[in-house]
């Protein structure tokens, strides 16, 4: 991915989580200086489901504004994503959209507690154990009671704020510089509003900017399909998300959309056919 997106106009902000090896590491750092990135020197144990995912974020998102460069747009992705046209291409494309916001909501009206308000309206203090401890919880009902008790005892962390819709959809983005010095100043609003809450890193972003006037700065594909306004061709419906293999290269050369994920290293032709061809 690294070798995809190097270009004199690019700088790649990494962060390797703190879980990582240090000889795994040494490894990931000296491809990250090959290509003139920049390590995140205060990595964060990631925990699924957990604060620490959006702690991480705005970690990369505030490191990357504080650089020397005023960069025109921010791009989130993960480690096994790819771009899926040359980068003098994807420089275009944004030129020419250029003020547009590139981020996915489900739907346009705030979401109802089965879409996810639950997530942040109760407190769920087990995702700091990880994900094998929560998911176990959330299999045997603990996580259920708990927010029924919370029901009983009347709490309810997003009944003070009147005008205050939630909406949720995919943590890929790419945003401009004004949305990200946005998001920046609401940093102690986010950490009061996000921590203890389950799987927030797909909430917290839609919601700050639903509910803002960037709302209006949205991009919509002319197929206004929702799902693809981050420009990420990810695909929900065969996996969790599906892994691309070699019989999906038709699908990815022929996509619209910049980016991609999920890519593994067991199928690895498909990631070769990418770097040799697109």
């Amino acid at each position: 991915m690294l070798s995809k997106l190097y270009h004199e106009d690019n700088v790649c902000f990494v962060h390797i989580d703190k879980k990582v090896s240090y000889g795994i590491k040494l490894k990931m750092c000296k491809i990250v200086e090959k290509y003139e990135g920049v390590i995140i020197d205060k990595p964060i144990n990631v925990k699924w489901g957990n604060y620490s995912q959006i702690k991480c974020e705005m970690l990369l998102f505030e490191e990357a504004f504080e650089y020397p460069v005023n960069f025109d747009y921010y791009h989130l992705l993960s480690g096994v994503d790819l771009p899926l046209y040359p980068i003098q291409y994807i420089h275009r494309f944004f030129e020419l959209h250029k003020g547009a916001e590139f981020f996915v909501i489900i739907n346009e009206d705030s979401i109802d507690e089965k879409a996810g308000f639950e997530r942040i309206n109760y407190y769920h203090l087990y995702t700091c154990f990880g994900r094998r401890f929560t998911n176990i919880l959330l299999r045997t009902g603990f996580a259920a009671f708990s927010i029924k008790i919370q029901k009983m005892i009347g709490v309810s962390r997003c009944k003070s704020d009147i005008n205050f819709s939630v909406y949720k959809g995919s943590n890929w983005c790419s945003i401009t510089r004004n949305a990200v010095e946005f998001l920046l100043s609401r940093k102690k609003d986010i950490f009061r509003r996000f921590k203890y809450t389950m799987c927030a890193d797909e909430v917290y972003k839609q919601t700050i900017f639903m509910n803002s006037p960037f709302a209006k700065m949205r991009y919509v594909t002319s197929e206004d399909d929702r799902m693809k306004s981050n420009l990420r061709e990810i695909d929900w419906s065969r996996g969790n998300p599906y892994t691309w293999k070699e019989e999906d290269i038709a699908l990815l050369s022929h996509s619209p959309n910049l980016f991609a994920r999920k890519f593994s290293i067991h199928h690895r032709f498909v990631i070769d056919y990418i770097r040799e061809h697109i």
